[in-house]
């Protein structure tokens, strides 16, 4: 079985890579399962489990497969399913790392495909580690202007009146008290970092949000060459859904280049000068220009000051989320 994981900075378009690679006739696209980091923590205290706490980590690992992340709690035929795995697994596979694989292989078996794509974009931050564990996986990750992140960021909490309906609303809390310039582009920053890191090795590669938009076929004739994929024409035929600033259109099809500069008119003056400074080494390797023919000083205060208050709120909508941040944040 071979494992897709398609990585980056939020926002940068990695759900749109994984929908277009689901359109491939061996390929299995995945929901968010968000299970490093979160159903389970890498680390050498937690290598050995025991079985009830195995068969949990499966039991939501299926759930999220079925129902997506906010698709409510673990059934009792998600439990049932996750016994069977975990009962197959042999003692030297007691790990977070062999739970995960068990139940790929069995989504794998039960759809009747070889090949699985994941899409949580914070997995770059464990990629190294998920190359080393799985030798038949490949990461690709997904490089997008970070204003262009922080415009989708900003407007993210709107999703739910542009077609995400069952958004929760605790989410649309949290995500709205997530968003400062400042923490974004820090993050950007940081798994920009983490697949520097990792250019060398050969089951990695970096695609550009903007080159896939200009030139689809040309961009997933390489990818899917990487892979070990055949290209199939069409793979780029997916819905225009999921923006952060436009509403959903289920009846039109294709990968959209309306989405690139809506950034000019979506970031105050001051975002965009914070963006440039903050990121200004890392957006010249990928070729972004800035704007800013100065430094706005009110518009950039007007962001300091609510930088506390930021962080706050953060922390009080969903500690657990935030210690996940903060881990990815600090992350060497």
């Amino acid at each position: 079985m071979k494992l897709i994981f398609v990585v980056g900075a939020s926002r940068s378009g990695t759900t749109m890579l994984n929908r277009v690679l689901g359109n491939h006739s061996q390929v299995i696209a995945l929901n968010e399962l968000h299970y490093f980091g979160d159903i389970w923590k890498p680390g050498a205290d937690s290598m050995s489990l025991s079985k009830k706490g195995l068969e949990g980590m499966a039991a939501q690992l299926i759930a999220r497969h079925h129902r997506g992340i906010w698709g409510g709690l673990v059934t009792d035929e998600d439990r049932k399913q996750a016994i069977e795995i975990v009962n197959k697994l042999r003692p030297e596979q007691k790990n977070g790392w062999a739970v995960f694989s068990a139940v790929m292989e069995w989504i794998s078996e039960v759809q009747g495909k070889n090949c699985i794509s994941e899409q949580t974009p914070r997995n770059i931050f464990y990629a190294s580690s998920l190359l080393d564990n799985y030798p038949d996986s490949y990461v690709v990750q997904m490089v997008r202007d970070p204003r262009a992140v922080l415009a989708s960021q900003k407007g993210r909490w709107r999703r739910k009146w542009l077609g995400g309906n069952n958004i929760p609303w605790l989410e649309i809390l949290r995500v709205r008290a997530n968003y400062h310039p400042i923490t974004m582009c820090k993050l950007w920053k940081k798994a920009i970092y983490a697949g520097k890191a990792l250019s060398d090795h050969p089951r990695f590669t970096t695609l550009c949000f903007e080159n896939l938009v200009a030139s689809p076929e040309k961009e997933l004739v390489k990818l899917c060459s990487f892979l070990g994929l055949s290209y199939e024409p069409n793979m780029d035929n997916v819905p225009l859904v999921g923006s952060s600033n436009k509403k959903n259109h289920d009846s039109r099809k294709g990968i959209s280049a309306d989405v690139l500069d809506t950034w000019k008119n979506k970031l105050s003056s001051g975002e965009i000068a914070l963006c440039e400074y903050i990121c200004r080494n890392e957006m010249t390797c990928y070729g972004y220009k800035p704007v800013s023919k100065n430094f706005p000083l009110i518009s950039v205060a007007w962001n300091l000051i609510f930088f506390p208050l930021h962080l706050l709120g953060v922390v009080v909508t969903n500690p657990k989320r935030a210690m996940i941040q903060l881990r990815a944040y600090i992350r060497n």
